[in-house]
């Protein structure tokens, strides 16, 4: 991943990749102030010297602690209503709470800024594109995942939904590419090869679909839906 283009919908992934590197030098506690300071420096959040919360809020919310994260954004909001970092954490805590209207809500602000950076409106065009597909709006979903792509597209998660939308929109040829970019980001993403298949399988090319599922199987997708599209192909083809 580049880091500089991480947001704070990317703090949980950068726990793995940091920690090993930081642990020899630093403190479990001063790990996670650097990786939040880091979020901070890199995604474009407003900087956390206007308000003494915003870093507890990171914490917590690195810690997983959604509860106490969403009250200390919440007061950074209070004094600093277009503070980008504390609407981006709300949005994503309330989305993982599967409260998709409020975090649309927070996703929004951030869009309706002026000056926001091209990592922020990636990360709230992220945050929609996810509830959206949460919710079935497919159109949406689409939408929202092309601009964020369009600014960051490296976001391997976003090329799935992109493709997935797709397809359940009938955009067979689209979503084939997508999921294609997909693969161009990990060669053995087998949700990424069932997604090919399918899209295969709803063009005719039943033998591709075929070879797609086998690809997904050998990088450990889930038996049941390998053999769901198996089954498909070899009720047309004998």
């Amino acid at each position: 991943m580049d880091m500089r283009k991480i947001t704070p919908g990317h703090i949980p992934m950068l726990t793995p990749m940091l920690t090993p590197m930081l642990t020899p030098m630093l403190t479990p506690k001063l790990i996670l102030s650097v990786l939040c300071m880091m979020v901070v420096m890199y995604s474009g959040c407003t900087s956390i010297s206007k308000n003494h919360h915003f870093l507890q809020a990171q914490q917590s919310y690195f810690n997983a602690d959604y509860v106490s994260a969403e009250t200390l954004f919440t007061r950074v909001l209070e004094s600093d209503p277009n503070n980008t970092g504390a609407l981006l954490y709300l949005g994503w805590i309330n989305f993982y709470a599967q409260k998709y209207d409020p975090s649309r809500a927070y996703f929004q602000r951030v869009i309706q800024l002026e000056g926001v950076t091209d990592n922020a409106l990636a990360d709230a065009h992220h945050g929609l594109a996810r509830c959206s597909y949460e919710v079935t709006q497919y159109s949406a979903t689409i939408e929202h995942a092309g601009k964020s792509l369009k600014r960051v597209p490296e976001v391997m998660e976003l090329w799935l939904l992109l493709g997935w939308s797709q397809m359940y929109t009938y955009q067979y040829i689209a979503a084939e590419s997508s999921f294609t970019r997909a693969l161009d980001l990990e060669t053995a993403n087998p949700e990424a090869w069932l997604g090919i298949g399918w899209t295969l399988y709803y063009q005719s090319d039943y033998s591709g679909a075929m070879y797609a599922a086998g690809k997904a199987r050998s990088y450990g997708f889930d038996e049941g839906l390998v053999l769901k599209l198996e089954n498909a192909c070899r009720a047309i083809t004998g």
